[in-house]
């Protein structure tokens, strides 16, 4: 889930992929490194597709807060921190059957 572009809440932990990766495949990265958000280079070219796994651990009332305010969502660590560079994403949690 898009939480913020050009925005980051909280720090990068790890780099997952330095080049092209899509939301997609960025998420996927970051769920088998068992975060729960990720930030993605949409900045500059070299920076295009650049995945972070990020320190914030998204949790259910996170999600429902982030999806009741899509326009300008709230950091739960305070404020955001703006960037010319990357986009905060969550992963959204697997629906229960």
């Amino acid at each position: 889930m898009l939480v913020r572009e050009k925005g980051l809440c909280g720090k990068g932990a790890k780099l997952l992929k330095r080049r092209r990766a899509s939301a997609a495949e960025c998420a996927a990265l970051a769920q088998a490194k068992k975060f729960t958000s990720f930030a993605l280079g949409s900045g500059r070219r070299w920076f295009r597709g650049r995945c972070w796994g990020m320190k914030l651990e998204v949790k259910a009332d996170m999600i429902k807060a982030f999806k009741k305010d899509r326009v300008k969502p709230k950091c739960p660590l305070g404020k955001w921190r703006k960037s010319r560079l990357y986009d905060f994403y969550a992963i959204l949690p697997p629906k229960k059957v």
